[in-house]
């Protein structure tokens, strides 16, 4: 079971970051593949551009951008945590 998770988070990686890299990607899967990187490959500083591409593209009332706004919240929020663990 955990190497079929495994398989699709790789899938999705490959494909959406070929639709981000090329361009191709619209702003609900630059948000998906925000999320991928910040909670299943570990590179919650990779995510962080891209929500903040979507704030700017995007207006204050869909749900894209409260989604996108929330989640990079929560990344800055996961980041002064580290800052202060390593502060102690």
């Amino acid at each position: 079971r955990e190497d079929l998770k495994q398989e699709e988070v790789d899938w999705l990686y490959g494909h959406l970051g070929s639709r981000v890299a090329g361009g191709e990607a619209d702003n609900e899967e630059n948000l998906y593949y925000a999320f991928l990187l910040g909670e299943y490959m570990d590179e919650p500083a990779a995510a962080k551009p891209l929500l903040e591409e979507i704030l700017t593209e995007e207006s204050e009332d869909s749900w894209l951008y409260r989604e996108a706004e929330n989640y990079l919240s929560y990344l800055e929020t996961e980041d002064d945590l580290e800052e202060d663990t390593y502060l102690d």
